[in-house]
């Protein structure tokens, strides 16, 4: 017998905007944005996101509801460089 798990799929992402554009307006680096969310139903709601000066990282890692990101920005992109692509990795998570 083979056990199917189903993953639950966010529909929408709430709180990255603000958070961005809070990080943006400070100013960024090379490196990664660390970012902690939970999924509610089915919506990722971050509810933390800072900027790590570093080696630029990527990864995802999902423990029950709690997700924790990290995303690679080269200090030079725009705010719709990050933001959409972004947006589209955690609404298929």
């Amino acid at each position: 017998m083979e056990v199917v798990t189903k993953r639950i799929r966010p529909k929408w992402v709430s709180g990255l905007r603000p958070k961005l554009e809070e990080l943006l307006d400070k100013g960024i680096d090379r490196g990664f944005l660390l970012g902690k969310g939970r999924i509610v139903r089915d919506m990722l709601e971050i509810t933390e996101l800072r900027f790590v000066e570093g080696t630029p990282k990527t990864g995802v890692r999902i423990q029950e509801n709690e997700v924790e990101f990290l995303y690679p920005v080269s200090g030079s992109e725009t705010f719709e460089d990050i933001y959409y692509p972004l947006l589209r990795m955690l609404s298929t998570l």
